[in-house]
């Protein structure tokens, strides 16, 4: 029998077997690196998100395709189940998009008005960006914790979150 002292889990293993003296095996596990917890990871990439986009809290409809899509789509005008149903049975302008038609026909629902704004709109542009940032914010979220088990660490997985909820290709302009 070896008197030196095991420094690998294999040779531990074989020690605790072969000395029969030996009744427990106290082995001291290494220190694991300082890790974020989620809800920390979860309140900073959804308050970062909500702060760097909350300027669309307060835009218009962009000119490129949220006019055509929302602002002039004439179901949105009066939305019904009849009309969210529409969006299920046929595309919209070639694009078959059903789960975002009916979200937006259950926006259009809540942000309609009866009096049109200066500009002539009578949906509320400002609850369709704002339902879009919390939901870009959920889904920040959501690659935080897919990264966090595919890396198993959190720092790495909130750096790679923060870049896609971030990152300037997110944004839409004039």
């Amino acid at each position: 029998r070896s008197t030196r002292s095991p420094s690998r889990p294999r040779d531990l293993i074989a020690a605790h077997r072969s000395n029969s003296k030996m009744s427990t095996l106290s082995v001291t596990p290494a220190k694991a690196p300082l890790e974020v917890s989620r809800r920390i990871a979860w309140i900073v990439i959804a308050g970062l998100t909500l702060l760097v986009f909350s300027p669309l809290f307060h835009a218009d409809f962009t000119s490129w395709d949220d006019v055509s899509f929302i602002v002039r789509n004439p179901r949105f005008m009066n939305p019904s189940w009849e009309n969210a149903a529409h969006y299920w049975q046929k595309p919209f302008m070639d694009i078959y998009i059903p789960v975002t038609m009916t979200a937006w026909m259950g926006l259009a629902t809540v942000g309609h008005s009866d009096q049109p704004s200066a500009t002539g709109e009578v949906l509320n542009p400002y609850l369709f960006h704002a339902a879009n940032v919390v939901l870009h914010a959920l889904t920040g979220i959501a690659v935080f914790e897919l990264l966090r088990r595919l890396l198993g660490a959190s720092w790495p997985a909130m750096a790679g979150a923060l870049l896609f909820a971030l990152h300037p290709v997110q944004v839409e302009t004039r």
